[in-house]
């Protein structure tokens, strides 16, 4: 008989075998329902005691799922309670996680999905600004506290992260704003620190609808490389900026009812090792419908469109550089208030030191004030903005300060400039133009250079209407007001920065029309100044020299009336002088140190031609009042200059008192006063002088008229003195004088000629 233990069957072994299959199938079967059916409800129940008593708020779940042969879980119906119990304050609706078994071989948890569905977070914040997730925060900061080692990072690799369907809702009761995040979808392709996918771009997107306004965001980025990159793409479709001005930082002087942002922008991060960081936009910007208003709800600035491309803007190092800047149909309303004030100071953001919201200034210890930080040397500013256009502006102008107010609409403003740059060789070109509500138009074609600093260009100005300025000249003209007027004309300017950093002004006139022009003093039916037509062909003002030079100017109908006052003042010069100002005492104040005598300034005039002009002048200095007139003036004056030594030349015609002739040319020398002149004056009226006579002697003139050729000569002594010499013949005709005492004839001839007089006047006062 053979020996068992040395002779097995076969048979035997063969069936233990599946027996062991069979135990292993079913210990596998044992664990996937204990899983499936014995772990969710554990998990379930654990996972809402864990969590609620770390986070201080009631949690629930109403499902858990595993699945042990997929590899997957999935947590259902989740909530977190507000602290109160009242309304979730945080919920989702599933949360799925597909795990791999590649976790195993990369030691790194390894996913391969992660999803969650309708996910919802409600934030409250109360008047103090405040928040009902507080107490929350406050326990993780506790539990966040405890020591965990020195355990290195977590190794991870995540893929096909989604969320979709959530809702985020923010109730700030310190401003009345409820704001509501909702459709939020969110996709992430691959997300790991494994160092196998450390240089794998992820590329998510964010998308959701942001109180109604649809929001897109996409990036590109390396979060755990050196570098740090990240790339996001910002897509905002007419996104509503109105409720978001009440969280700015300061308080603001504004309203803002409308304003649709529309942006199609890449920002760029990246922070290479032991480089300074890089921040980059690039895209277009563009607002829509803003409409800006101050506190009270007056409008301050509108703008249909306003769109700003950036080509490479770099904050960090200084750098920007735009495409274009386009405005379509700006409006801007400027006020200048009675005290000086302007209404558009309310958008100047707030004084240095100003509070902020929910924020009150925090003195330095000691109660002194706080010490600045030490300022890194800001980099230097690299500027350029390829193209700017403006189309159809508008500008209301209201000045409160004069009387009246003035009121001026400025409109159909256009504004072409190209290629302007901090730095290069060749400066911006500007052309602008526009109209006021008068007809006046403007046209400005400008070069502009930023480094070093230069700013050239040419206007041309029609129909400017002069009466309605009238309010700006009062102070200039107390007694006399602009009645009517136009000018045209074309303006030169120039402005640089010296070495020193003070600006040089360069001025001139290439033309200069004057039509229609009327001054009248206050109350008068009549204007005392006329000018219907002046031209103008050139000017140049040099402010550093003081120096003013006309080229040609031609005058045509000019009328003048003025009266000689009683106390011997001109109407006129009061009403440009005004009453002379009241004395001041001078006892008790201290003198004041004067500033350097500056040099005269000195006027130069090429041509003067006066054609057609007139002339009234009616004296009431004496006792009878003498009306003297002159027509038909035509005076030329040549090479005129304030210059000490200059010489000019003129020419002077005119018809006296209607039968008399006027004839006066030479040269003329202002400083000092030098003149020889050739008269000739020819049957000129001596009625005229009648009172003057009366007030010396008693004799009265009926009739006479003079007549007379020669040479005046005229000079300044060396005392100052005037000295005056006349060569010539002197002739009256049909004079006839009357004593008024006896009521009889005093002397009277038909004519009288005096020739070859060389008469000599020495020391006559001028004072």
């Amino acid at each position: 008989m053979p020996d068992p233990t040395t002779d097995p069957n076969p048979a035997s072994l063969s069936g233990r075998r599946p027996r062991r299959a069979l135990w292993l199938g079913g210990g596998l079967l044992a664990l996937a329902a204990l899983l499936y059916l014995v772990v969710p409800p554990l998990a379930r129940q654990q996972a809402e005691t864990i969590l609620s008593e770390k986070l201080g708020r009631e949690v629930r779940v109403e499902r858990v799922l595993i699945n042990p042969f997929r590899l997957t879980a999935e947590v259902g119906g989740f909530s977190v309670k507000e602290a109160d119990g009242s309304a979730d304050a945080l919920a989702f609706e599933t949360l799925r996680v597909n795990l791999e078994l590649e976790s195993l071989v990369r030691g790194g948890v390894v996913l391969h999905e992660l999803a969650l569905i309708g996910p919802r977070l409600r934030v409250a914040v109360d008047e103090q600004g405040g928040h009902n997730w507080a107490d929350v925060l406050e326990r993780l900061a506790a539990l966040g506290g405890e020591d965990k080692g020195d355990a290195g990072p977590t190794l991870f690799s995540v893929g096909n992260i989604r969320i979709a369907g959530g809702l985020l809702t923010v109730h700030d009761k310190a401003r009345g704003l409820t704001h509501e995040l909702s459709e939020i979808g969110l996709g992430v392709p691959f997300l790991s620190n494994l160092p196998v996918r450390v240089d794998v771009f992820v590329q998510p997107s964010l998308s959701a609808k942001l109180n109604g306004d649809p929001l897109l965001l996409s990036a590109r980025t390396k979060p755990f490389a050196d570098s740090h990159e990240t790339i996001v793409d910002v897509v905002l479709q007419q996104f509503d900026l109105a409720p978001w001005l009440a969280y700015l930082p300061a308080e603001v002087g504004v309203r803002l009812p409308s304003a649709l942002l529309t942006t199609n922008v890449e920002i760029s991060f990246r922070q290479p090792a032991g480089a300074a960081p890089e921040l980059a936009l690039r895209g277009p910007l563009k607002l829509e419908q803003v409409v800006l208003q101050d506190r009270d709800g007056a409008p301050l600035a509108k703008v249909a469109e306003a769109e700003l491309e950036f080509a490479d803007v770099q904050p960090l190092i200084g750098r920007w550089q735009f495409t274009r800047l386009r405005l379509a149909q700006p409006e801007v309303d400027v006020i200048r208030r009675a005290d000086g004030s302007l209404n558009l100071a309310a958008l100047m953001p707030p004084a240095h030191g100003a509070t902020t919201r929910g924020a009150a200034a925090v003195p330095a210890e000691g109660g002194g004030q706080p010490a600045p930080a030490a300022a890194s040397p800001a980099p230097a500013v690299d500027f350029l903005l390829a193209l700017a256009r403006v189309r159809d502006g508008v500008i209301r102008f209201e000045d409160q300060g004069v009387g009246g107010p003035f009121r001026m609409r400025i409109e159909a403003i256009n504004l072409d400039m190209r290629d302007l740059a901090s730095s290069g060789d060749l400066p911006a070109e500007l052309r602008l133009d526009y109209r006021t509500d008068a007809g006046e138009q403007f046209v400005h074609e400008d070069r502009l250079r930023l480094q070093p600093f230069e700013f050239a260009g040419q206007t041309r100005f029609d129909a400017l209407q002069l009466a309605r300025y009238a309010p700006y000249l009062a102070a200039a003209l107390p007694g006399g007001e602009l009645r009517a007027g136009t000018l045209s004309g074309a303006a030169n300017y120039r402005v640089v920065l010296g070495e020193d950093g003070q600006p040089k002004v360069d001025l001139s006139l290439g033309t200069l029309a004057l039509r229609e022009f009327a001054f009248a003093l206050k109350g008068a039916k009549e204007p005392a100044v006329r000018v219907p037509e002046l031209d103008l062909s050139e000017a140049v003002l040099d402010l550093e020299g003081r120096r003013l030079r006309l080229g040609a100017l031609d005058v045509k109908g000019a009328a003048v009336a003025a009266v000689r006052l009683r106390n011997g003042d001109l109407d006129l010069v009061r009403a440009l002088s005004g009453p002379a100002p009241e004395p001041r005492a001078a006892a008790g104040r201290r003198k004041q140190p004067q500033p350097p005598p500056q040099p005269d300034w000195v006027v130069e005039l090429d041509k003067l031609a006066l054609k057609a002009a007139s002339l009234r002048l009616e004296d009431r200095s004496v006792g009878r009042p003498v009306l003297t007139t002159i027509d038909d003036i035509d005076f030329e004056l040549e090479g005129f200059s304030s210059a000490k030594g200059n010489t000019s030349q003129f020419k002077l015609d005119s018809r006296l008192n209607k039968r008399g002739r006027v004839a006066v040319s030479g040269p003329l020398s202002l400083t000092p006063l030098k003149a020889e002149l050739r008269l000739d004056l020819r049957s000129v009226d001596l009625m005229p002088l009648q009172p003057y006579v009366l007030e010396q002697t008693k004799i009265a003139i009926s009739r006479g008229n003079l007549t007379t050729q020669g040479r005046l000569n005229l000079q300044t002594g060396r005392r100052g003195q005037l000295l005056a010499s006349f060569r010539g013949d002197l002739g009256v005709a049909n004079f006839a004088s009357v004593d008024r005492l006896n009521a009889t004839d005093f002397v009277r001839w038909r004519t009288l000629r005096v020739g070859g007089i060389d008469a000599r006047l020495a020391r006559i006062s001028h004072r």
